[in-house]
């Protein structure tokens, strides 16, 4: 059959391709480039990836985390090195002064490599909002400080050209495009923060606005509570597409003093455990009454922490307390192994103390990372937990003092 010579009917205001030359190349002439990480395996150099959560989830302190590890070229909780360099963020939430420099110095940066964005000047001494449409100036800043290995845009809706209707992905993925030519262009990760949506089903279709964020996002991360123990954070894969799915990643959040004038103010930052996590993001937005425990396991484990807090207690003593609080005995076992709370043997038979630090011959530290079932632990005595308790381990949790919060301790 020979190809017939068709008239290709061109519709009004369509831009005419009548004088203009396709461009190509061949794939071989192409040189191949290996991909290049600012977090290995998880956020992606000269690529746009999506930090995404509910409120108070730990998103901005997250960002801090990101921007102190690279400020200090430090290593990342799955003990991969960060290379140094400078971060830049662009925050229309939180205050830099009473807010993000805090957060920064509680997580240990090198504030001299952290910028902040304050905005855009066009003429004279007055300063403007920024916004996306503004790439040019960003692009200028790239180019004039090659050491920035990465740019945090928290949220980035609200950086949204004003025109621009975020729900439309046409307009979405015009406003994006261009960041994506200079994330590629002068080899920075671009890291959006964004919201979940308050809706049922999977994961990547809860990312409010839009579904071109997640489009062109070459990476999308979830942050959010531990449906089994509010006081736990996990940092999920919801979409990757240059590499295996990496694995989930637990936190706590703790409160390290910041000196802030004459005082020293309790500041809050990221402690993360040791070991994975293989829950998945749709698991965990599951909505709480599919997971095991539901209410009852987040109220065991936030009881459980307040009555650990002032340190290591007898387990007899925490089982006559949990029934006065109306708490099973069996579901406070449970939120134990979550927490990867110890157990000590000392003194008389039978006598076992349950701590938050330290190892010892006799403790247990039981958890199974899936999460969707925990291991059942016998209500009867502790060295049978220890038998039966055969998932691995995350790590280990201490009490913060006086903070009242907790942290992980990486080996």
């Amino acid at each position: 059959m020979t190809g017939r010579r068709m008239k290709i009917e061109v519709p009004p205001g369509f831009p005419s391709s009548q004088n203009a030359t396709l461009v190509t190349r061949a794939i071989a002439d192409i040189p191949i480039e290996p991909l290049r990480w600012l977090w290995p395996g998880r956020l992606p150099l000269g690529k746009l990836s999506l930090i995404v959560g509910d409120p108070g989830g730990g998103k901005t302190l997250l960002g801090c985390f990101i921007a102190a590890t690279v400020s200090r070229g430090d290593r990342w909780p799955d003990d991969m090195r960060a290379e140094v360099g400078e971060v830049l963020i662009a925050s229309a939430e939180d205050d830099p002064a009473d807010t993000l420099r805090p957060r920064l110095e509680a997580t240990g940066a090198n504030l001299g490599r952290v910028r902040f964005v304050d905005g855009l000047r066009r003429r004279g001494d007055k300063i403007l909002p920024w916004t996306l449409e503004d790439f040019a100036s960003l692009d200028t800043y790239l180019a004039e400080r090659p050491e920035t290995r990465a740019v945090i845009i928290d949220p980035i809706s609200a950086f949204m050209p004003i025109a621009t209707d975020s729900y439309k992905n046409t307009e979405v993925r015009g406003a994006l495009a261009p960041f994506a030519t200079i994330a590629m262009a002068r080899g920075v990760a671009v890291v959006g923060v964004t919201h979940l949506r308050k809706s049922k089903g999977q994961a990547l279709h809860r990312v409010l606005d839009s579904l071109a964020f997640v489009a062109a996002a070459r990476a999308v991360w979830l942050v959010g509570r531990d449906p089994q123990c509010a006081e736990r954070r996990l940092f999920l894969s919801m979409k990757t597409n240059l590499a295996p799915a990496a694995s989930g990643l637990a936190f706590h959040i703790e409160a390290v003093p910041v000196s802030i004038g004459a005082e020293n103010v309790p500041t809050p930052r990221i402690a993360w455990e040791a070991g994975v996590v293989t829950m998945t993001a749709d698991e965990a937005l599951r909505p709480a009454k599919e997971h095991a425990g539901g209410e009852a396991m987040g109220r065991a484990c936030t009881w459980l922490v307040e009555e650990l807090r002032g340190g290591p207690q007898p387990a007899a003593d925490l089982q006559a307390r949990a029934k006065a609080a109306g708490l099973a005995w069996r579901t406070v076992k449970r939120a134990k192994a979550v927490l990867q709370v110890e157990s000590v043997k000392k003194g008389k038979p039978g006598g076992w103390t349950w701590r938050t630090s330290g190892d010892s011959e006799g403790c247990q530290k039981a958890y199974n990372g899936n999460l969707g079932t925990l291991s059942t632990l016998s209500s009867n005595n502790e060295t049978k937990d220890a038998k039966d308790a055969t998932v691995p381990t995350l790590g280990k949790l201490a009490s913060l003092g006086g903070a009242g919060l907790w942290r992980s301790t990486l080996p």
